[in-house]
C-alpha cells in the first residue's frame, strides 16, 4: 500500500487556517472575482506589456495636454501601484493553493490506491458471507458499457504494487 502521507490535521490547526483565510479576505475586501466569460475576454497585461505601460504613463505625465479630458492618469497610477502591490500576495497566495492541493492529490491519491487494496483483497479471499455484498457495490466503479471502456472515470490497475506480495 503506498503511504506518501499520514497527517492528522487537528480541529485546532483547521479552525485557526479558516480562521486566517477568512481574515484575510476581510483585509482586501476590494478584490474582485471575474466570471469565466469576463476573464476571457478582458485584455491582460502580461510581463512584456510592463515597459510599454511605464512609458506610457511617464509620456501622459510629460504631455498632459495631448491626451482626452476623460482619461484619468492619476487612475492608471492607482492602478499600478495596486498591481505592483497585489504580486507578493499573488505569489503566496499561489504558491499555499499549491501546497494544499498537492496535500490533497497524495492523501486521494494514497486512499484511492489503499481502497483498491481492499477491493482486490476482497476479490482474492473474501470467501465469508457478507462480502459478496459489498463486493457487488465497490465492483459498480469498473463496470465497462463497451468492451474496453470504463463505465466511470480510472481503472482497477493491472498490478498494485502492495499486493504483487501476496
Amino acid at each position: 500500500m503506498q503511504n506518501r502521507i499520514d497527517i492528522t490535521a487537528t480541529l485546532e490547526q483547521l479552525t485557526a487556517a479558516h480562521a486566517a483565510v477568512v481574515s484575510l479576505s476581510t483585509a482586501l475586501p476590494f478584490l474582485v472575482a471575474l466570471d469565466v466569460d469576463e476573464r476571457i475576454k478582458m485584455l491582460k497585461m502580461g510581463d512584456r506589456a510592463e515597459g510599454f505601460v511605464r512609458t506610457a504613463l511617464q509620456a501622459a505625465r510629460q504631455h498632459p495636454d495631448t491626451l482626452p479630458v476623460l482619461l484619468d492618469v492619476d487612475a492608471l497610477e492607482r492602478d499600478l501601484v495596486l498591481r505592483e502591490a497585489l504580486a507578493p500576495f499573488e505569489l503566496l497566495f499561489a504558491t499555499m493553493l499549491q501546497k494544499v492541493q498537492d496535500t490533497r492529490r497524495i492523501a486521494g491519491s494514497d486512499l484511492y490506491a489503499g481502497c483498491l487494496d481492499i477491493y482486490q483483497s476482497l476479490q482474492r479471499y473474501g470467501g465469508t458471507e457478507g462480502v459478496d455484498g459489498a463486493l457487488a457495490q465497490l465492483s459498480k466503479r469498473f463496470k465497462r458499457s463497451k468492451v474496453g471502456e470504463l463505465e466511470q472515470d480510472g481503472a482497477l490497475p493491472e498490478n498494485p504494487g502492495s499486493l504483487a506480495s501476496l
